[in-house]
């Protein structure tokens, strides 16, 4: 099923705020309540926009999956270098974060919270993401012939760096930006060839 997520200003509001309380608090200790009162609404005027709790994480989750897949395949288009598609991927996922940091979080700590239909729909959009990014490490791999066993493996290793960035950067002491991408890339990309001399910069 196809999803609209043009909602309009207040509901974007709402959606935010609720990534914001769910990751400080977590799923669980999340409540409606909870973001109306920090939105200062009335419980009819969000039960308007969201009907449950449910629906709000899922509506975080779907649109953050469906926001990267939609700006990750603007920026591979017409790219054929599977390193440069590298970096763009490792790019788009970090600069989502660095503006996204709460949904972020949510994804990553409540990936298994949904249930039913609405974890269905995010799954898919997930297992598109990592099909994209798998099929990526293939052409890389075939480039440079390594023997490299099971790529689902080192797939979910780029991942997991990816999505846990929150827990420990500190844009006063971290790099940023394109330094921040490129040291990502090279570390990730070193190690997956096997420190391959023939590695060359973006």
């Amino acid at each position: 099923m196809k999803r609209d997520f043009s909602y309009p200003e207040k509901a974007e509001n709402i959606l935010k705020v609720a990534a914001k309380i769910i990751a400080r608090d977590g799923y669980e200790n999340a409540t409606i309540r909870k973001v109306a009162r920090e939105l200062n609404l009335n419980l009819a005027t969000l039960y308007y926009y969201f009907k449950s709790k449910d629906e709000l994480l899922y509506a975080i989750q779907y649109q953050t999956f469906d926001s990267l897949l939609s700006n990750l395949k603007k920026k591979l288009k017409d790219v054929e270098d599977g390193e440069k598609k590298l970096y763009i991927i490792i790019e788009n996922h970090l600069s989502y974060f660095l503006t996204h940091l709460n949904e972020i979080k949510v994804c990553t700590h409540e990936l298994e919270t949904l249930t039913g239909k609405y974890y269905k729909e995010v799954e898919s959009k997930r297992k598109e993401y990592f099909k994209i990014v798998l099929e990526i490490l293939n052409q890389i791999k075939e480039k440079y012939s390594i023997k490299e066993k099971n790529l689902r493996v080192s797939t979910l290793c780029l991942f997991g760096m990816l999505n846990w960035f929150y827990t420990w950067y500190d844009p006063n002491k971290d790099l940023k930006g394109k330094e921040l991408v490129e040291h990502v890339k090279e570390l990730f990309l070193n190690g997956f060839i096997g420190r391959s001399k023939n590695v060359r910069k973006i």
